[in-house]
């Protein structure tokens, strides 16, 4: 067994359980080298791959480890160190349930369990659950399950987790109703997260996806875009610009792109709301941005204009709003979106019930940007 962790990336870690297949001799005839075949095959393959030169022996080469002590009592950094030079094994003819935490005993080994000499809660279940099969699992002595014990303050927090979970409070994007799923995010090039869009659960349940930044060339094939069951719209101004909307194809709708030197904008038409997608570029102009789109609002009509405004700064964002507040809009995402700490991606309506649109971000891993995630 491995009593320290010689490369953490390549599993060779305290606790590995292996034999030892071969010894190697230098000119000198001492050891150089153990070779060692670990229980897990997946062990070492960095260390086989850095020493070629012991492929031939089908195990993972061990040299010694420099190791250093302190004697006596440490004290802040006045104690006496010492070195030791050795191969960082042991023989594990039986491992504590500490050591065993992590291990996987893979059948057909058996793995002989001594339940009268555990004293804390845990253990036995540390222990037991190591094997892959229950036939691979014996117990020494007389059984007594009065050592499968529960710590109660863990057991206590599991409940709590529980409780808290999505599974017991379920959001509101996550209900079956008759409620559209809309979602807005800075994808920050569709061509190169077209992938990561396509495996996000959460995104994948909108009936209409939005997107900004999409950076499609604005007279490039729509083709490999595409996403089954949905219908692909695009604005589109190339490198760092551009907009984008997924639309559910059972969802009818009418479409209408909106340019400016510095925007790029769709208007979605349904029956019941008009929803706009917008990106401003940054340094735009925001109030001439906003009152193009305004100026292609029906005001009878409910109204949604989502997008990436690029608001980094108050001025910028009481701009907007100012420009917004006149024709009856309202800002509802005061939260940032943005890793650093800006709300640069917002939704505005002309209605009076922000309610309605039951708003949550989402966070992915594949932007820098929230997505916005709502219901109407």
């Amino acid at each position: 067994m491995l009593i320290y962790n010689v490369n953490t990336a390549d599993k060779l870690t305290n606790g590995q359980r292996g034999i030892i297949t071969d010894v190697i001799f230098n000119d000198a005839n001492t050891v150089s080298c153990l070779i060692i075949k670990f229980d897990d095959p997946t062990v070492g393959k960095l260390q086989r791959d850095k020493n070629k030169m012991y492929t031939k022996y089908k195990g993972v080469p061990l040299f010694r480890t420099n190791y250093t002590y302190a004697i006596g009592k440490s004290i802040r950094n006045h104690s006496a160190m010492a070195s030791v030079l050795q191969f960082p094994l042991t023989l594990a003819w039986a491992m504590t349930a500490h050591k065993m935490q992590g291990q996987t005993v893979y059948h057909p080994q058996i793995l002989l369990a001594d339940l009268q000499s555990m004293f804390g809660t845990n253990m036995a279940y540390v222990v037991c659950s190591r094997v892959q099969f229950f036939e691979q699992l014996y117990f020494t002595r007389t059984f007594k399950d009065s050592k499968i014990a529960t710590c109660k303050i863990s057991k206590a927090k599991c409940h709590d987790l529980s409780m808290k979970s999505i599974n017991n409070h379920p959001k509101c994007w996550s209900q079956e109703n008759n409620k559209l799923r809309i979602s807005i995010m800075n994808i920050r090039s569709l061509k190169a997260h077209i992938k990561d869009l396509k495996a996000d659960f959460t995104l994948m349940q909108s009936d209409i996806i939005c997107l900004t930044e999409t950076w499609i060339p604005d007279d490039s094939s729509l083709v490999k875009y595409q996403i089954n069951q949905f219908l692909l719209i695009a604005a589109s101004k190339g490198r760092g610009k551009g907009t984008a909307i997924f639309v559910n194809e059972n969802i009818l709708m009418s479409s209408q792109n909106i340019f400016s030197d510095s925007m790029q904008t769709i208007k979605l038409q349904h029956q019941e709301f008009d929803l706009f997608t917008t990106y401003f570029e940054n340094n735009c102009d925001i109030t001439d941005n906003i009152n193009t789109i305004l100026n292609e609002v029906n005001p009878h009509k409910k109204t949604i204009i989502a997008g990436d405004f690029n608001t980094g700064t108050i001025l910028r964002k009481n701009q907007l709003q100012q420009s917004l507040q006149q024709q009856n809009f309202k800002l509802l995402i005061n939260l940032p979106t943005h890793e650093n700490g800006n709300t640069l991606d917002n939704i505005a309506i002309n209605f009076d019930d922000p309610q309605t649109l039951e708003i949550y971000h989402h966070a992915l891993y594949c932007s820098d940007h929230d997505a916005i995630c709502f219901r109407i």
